[in-house]
């Protein structure tokens, strides 16, 4: 006689229950004998094993100002970056760790020791060049194998400046200006104006500053004729300060810049 056992089970509830299960097959026989014979098993659920999962599987990476090339060859700069694992098994693991990216990312290859029932994130030690387009967005993907299994967490890095700079210069009725707006990855701006006055007139000009729609500040100048000046605004933003909350949305975002030319005495 063959006896199958084949439990049944669902993530979501349903299905047998894990754990012993024991039970007899009665044989009996034409000629008057018969005999019980038990049955036993052992049912341990789902094979789940290790899991690995990127902590922050859509990184940015801040491009520092650290140089392209040099002397050595092209530069590396560290991108933050970690995997958390779960040992669901009730036997311990080694894991082996390693990364297949392209060839503008890097990382060496690791090993994590995870007990029975063990959770721990580990950072994952990975690097990119400095010259890396900014903006773009390179793809890889983490691979951890044990006890013969292999599986993957992919991931993605995208790199931006340190600092963007908006600005531009032209003429606006009677008035000549100049504005710039510079901003810090966390979260500091400057907004710069200037106005030349090539008018017999004593004339005004208003600047009004904004990005994403958010306004920034405001001010303006007011000159004599055939003068020109420049004014500039220091704002710290500090931490939870738009600027520093939008830095990838800024990036590439046009800046909108309200101007207003008028004649103060004409």
């Amino acid at each position: 006689y063959q006896v199958v056992f084949a439990p049944h089970m669902e993530l979501f509830g349903g299905g047998n229950e894990v754990g012993k299960y024991s039970s007899a097959l009665q044989v009996t026989s034409d000629w008057g004998w018969s005999a019980s014979i038990p049955v036993t098993a052992d049912f341990r659920g789902l094979a789940i094993g290790v899991i690995g999962t990127i902590d922050d599987n859509d990184m940015t990476a801040v491009y520092d100002g650290t140089p392209c090339s040099s002397t050595s060859g092209t530069m590396l700069v560290a991108v933050p970056a970690s995997i958390t694992f779960i040992n669901v098994d009730p036997q311990g693991h080694s894991v082996s760790v390693r990364a297949e990216t392209v060839p503008t990312l890097h990382t060496q290859p690791f090993t994590v020791s995870l007990a029975p029932g063990e959770r721990k994130q580990v950072p994952i030690p990975m690097t990119r060049d400095s010259c890396l387009a900014e903006g773009v967005e390179q793809t890889g993907t983490i691979k951890y194998t044990y006890s013969g299994v292999e599986r993957q967490a992919d991931f993605s890095v995208t790199m931006y400046p340190n600092y963007l700079d908006w600005y531009d210069s032209g003429t606006m009725g009677l008035c000549d200006y100049s504005w710039e707006i510079l901003a810090n990855a966390d979260g500091r701006y400057d907004l710069r104006w200037g106005f030349l006055n090539r008018n017999l007139y004593w004339m005004i000009m208003d600047f009004k500053f904004s990005l994403l729609g958010h306004p920034l500040g405001q001010g303006n100048i007011q000159e004599d004729p055939s003068e020109s000046a420049e004014q500039r605004e220091h704002l710290p933003g500090g931490p939870g300060g738009f600027v520093k909350e939008n830095w990838t949305r800024l990036f590439g975002a046009p800046a909108q810049v309200g101007l207003h030319c008028f004649c103060w005495n004409c």
